[in-house]
Formats: structure tokens, C-alpha cells, sequence
């Protein structure tokens, strides 16, 4: 009933591999020339003898004797979860690391929908809503008219000839239309009231060093991880606010990638938060990392960390955020990584405006991420 081909993949499970109907099963489908699976927790199971892909999860003997719902059981659900997972990969289901096949069936899933719109085109919900409704409620569809600037109409065609890919599609279209040079935009502003209404009590609090009329918030566009633009956030003193906004002038023409920028309060002014996820930011009161009992120049707004999962800090064994430990031999090329060199575009960009760069400021301590200027450069 269900037509088997040799198009098909097979997959037999079976914890003790003694299973008599799986092998009847797999056997069948060898002869109609499918490719075939056994995922089993017997590593001598023959079963798995004729199989073309052999998976054996060795979970040791159960709790409960011939209980295989439980460690068996577990470890079989865990790759039968993978094995799906990467078929929906292959099959177009998923783009970056989102489902893009949504049905918007619910309210639910029309949030949903209108979440995915809104991170993979860095654009707010309410424009993702109604990217969304112009694309006849389609998610796919939407990327598409946003990313290529396309009707909806042409939107459709085009998936519908590389058969729902999204991915082909986006790399059919990149490859045969000419798109203008994207250009650096960028704005400052004073603190807007919702975002100050964010910061109190996290980022600033009544001790800080500098009141809020003397912040500004600087939107920026740069180049992402994807080689895709992206709008980033920070706060910075209003002393520097065009400074700065020079400066990621000069990174967008160098194509220089940024992974996140966003003010610090979207991750609860936790600056090992902040790090982990990769996020580059500015301005946060708090202490002086080496030194607790001096501000920090973030306190000020006077300096930024740039990509610090790439770029950590590092005094003799402590490194953050943890993860940078995968980051520490300089010489790889990592991607928005900043070295102490000329070429490089980012500790040009600043150190060419008399800031001082943490990866050879000290001889205690290395910061790759940070850069800053002095107290005595915003002081009238």
C-alpha cells in the first residue's frame, strides 16, 4: 500500500536485533533495491549483517532485564531523532537552523512564522507580518520577495522550479541577478524612551559615572557571519557617538563581519551572557574585569568589545567567555577576528583614532575584543 521504491531508504529498528519481521522487512526492500538501515543496541546483531548502514548504540545491559524501553529505548529515540533531523536538512525543510515549512494551521504558528520572517531578515514582527501577508502566508515565499526584492508572484515561480529548495533558489538568484552594493547606513539618537526604560536598573543604574542625556544610541548596518547585512545597536558616549559611527562606516566598505551587536540589556546586562552568544556591545556599568574596585570604561561609554567569543580575554589561565578557549591560537583565520596588525581591518579602524586595543595594551593580560578610549576624551 504504501508503493516502496528503489528510491527509498529503509530503516529497520530493533533494540536486541533478533527481531524476525524487521529482517523479513529489510530483506524485501535489498530486493526492490532500496537503500537500507539498522539501528540497533546490539553491536553483533546479524540483522545488521546485509544492511548498508550499520547503527549500533552499545547501552550496556538495562536496569529492568529485557526492559529495552529504557536505556535502548532512549538511545534509538535519539537517532532516529538525528536521522530525521538530517533528512529534513536534505529535504529543504530547514534554513540556517530554523523550520521554514511552517503550516500557519493556528495562532500559534502564524507567530511562529512571523518569528522566523523577522530573525532570518532582521526586520521587526510587524514588518515580518505583513512581509508575511503579502506572500499569501508563506514563509518561504516571504524570504524570498524580502531577500531579492521580488512580488509574489515571482516569489512562488521561483520555488516552484527548484521544487520548494529554498536554498537553491537563494543561490540560483545570488548567482544570476545583479544586486546593487548594499551601502552603511547609520543614525544617532538620543537614548529613545523605551530603550532607557530597558536599561534602568540593568545597564545603568543611578551610581553610573555618566547620566543618560550624556548616552547616545547608534544604529548601524553591518556585514554578518552569513556575508549578509544586518542592523546592530549600541550605546555609546555622546562625546564618541560619531566616532563610532565613522568607524563602522569604514568596517561596512572593508566587508569586516560583526555576528551580533545589540545593546547589552537584551542579554540582562550580563556580560559573560553577552560574550558567550558572541554579541559586540558598548556601553554597561560595571567594574573593571582585572581591577573590581575601579569602573570599567564601559561604565563611561568610552569603549566596545567587538566579537568577543573570537576575540576573548585572556589573563594566564582564565579565559572569557569559556567558549574562546577554541580561540586562542591567533594565527587561524577565524572569521571577525582581530589581530594586531595593520590589515586588519577592525584594530585599523580604531587605533587610527587614538583607541587603545586590549590585545596589546597590557602585559598582564590580553583582551582581543575590546577597545577604548581614556576618561580624560570625553571631558570638556
Amino acid at each position: 500500500n504504501v508503493n516502496i521504491a528503489s528510491r527509498d531508504v529503509i530503516c529497520g529498528i530493533s533494540a536486541s536485533g533478533s527481531a524476525a519481521y524487521v529482517a523479513s522487512a529489510l530483506k524485501y526492500a535489498r530486493q526492490l533495491g532500496c537503500y537500507t538501515i539498522v539501528v540497533s543496541c546490539n553491536p553483533r546483531a546479524a540483522v545488521g549483517n546485509d544492511a548498508d548502514c550499520f547503527i549500533a548504540a552499545e547501552v550496556g545491559p538495562e536496569i529492568l532485564t529485557g526492559s529495552t524501553r529504557l536505556k535502548a529505548g532512549t538511545a534509538t529515540k535519539m537517532i532516529l531523532n538525528m536521522l530525521t533531523t538530517g533528512a529534513f536538512i536534505l529535504y529543504g525543510k530547514v534554513y540556517k537552523n530554523l523550520m521554514i515549512d511552517v503550516k500557519p494551521l493556528n495562532k500559534k504558528l502564524v507567530k511562529r512564522c512571523h518569528r522566523i520572517i523577522s530573525t532570518i531578515c532582521d526586520i521587526d514582527e510587524t514588518a515580518a507580518d505583513q512581509l508575511f501577508e503579502r506572500s499569501k502566508k508563506d514563509v518561504k515565499t516571504a524570504l524570498l520577495m524580502h531577500m531579492f526584492n521580488l512580488d509574489c508572484k515571482q516569489a512562488k515561480e521561483c520555488l516552484q522550479e527548484h521544487k520548494g529548495l529554498l536554498r537553491d533558489a537563494i543561490n540560483t538568484l545570488t548567482a544570476t541577478r545583479h544586486s546593487p552594493e548594499p551601502q552603511f547606513s547609520g543614525k544617532i539618537e538620543n537614548i529613545p524612551a523605551d530603550i532607557a526604560k530597558l536599561m534602568v536598573g540593568r545597564s545603568w543604574k543611578p551610581e553610573c559615572p555618566v547620566p543618560l542625556k550624556d548616552l547616545r544610541y547608534v544604529t548601524v548596518t553591518h556585514w554578518g557571519f552569513d556575508d549578509m547585512v544586518h542592523t546592530g545597536h549600541l550605546i555609546v558616549h555622546a562625546t564618541l557617538s560619531q566616532e563610532f559611527l565613522d568607524i563602522f562606516a569604514e568596517l561596512f566598505a572593508a566587508h569586516f563581519p560583526i555576528e551580533h551587536m545589540d545593546i547589552i540589556d537584551r542579554y540582562d546586562a550580563n556580560d559573560e551572557r553577552s560574550m558567550a552568544a558572541n554579541n559586540s556591545s558598548a556601553f554597561c556599568y560595571r567594574t573593571n574585569t582585572t581591577y573590581p574596585s575601579i569602573f570599567s570604561n564601559h561604565s563611561y561609554g568610552i569603549a566596545i568589545d567587538i566579537n568577543p567569543l573570537i576575540n576573548p580575554y585572556v589573563r594566564d589561565s582564565l579565559v572569557l567567555p569559556a567558549g574562546g578557549k577554541a580561540y586562542l591560537d591567533r594565527t587561524q583565520p577565524h572569521q571577525g577576528i582581530i589581530t594586531g596588525t595593520p590589515d586588519n581591518p577592525c584594530y585599523r579602524a580604531f587605533t587610527s583614532r587614538g583607541y587603545e586595543w586590549g590585545g596589546n595594551a597590557w602585559t598582564d593580560r590580553v583582551d582581543y575584543q575590546h577597545f577604548s578610549k581614556q576618561i580624560r576624551d570625553i571631558e570638556s
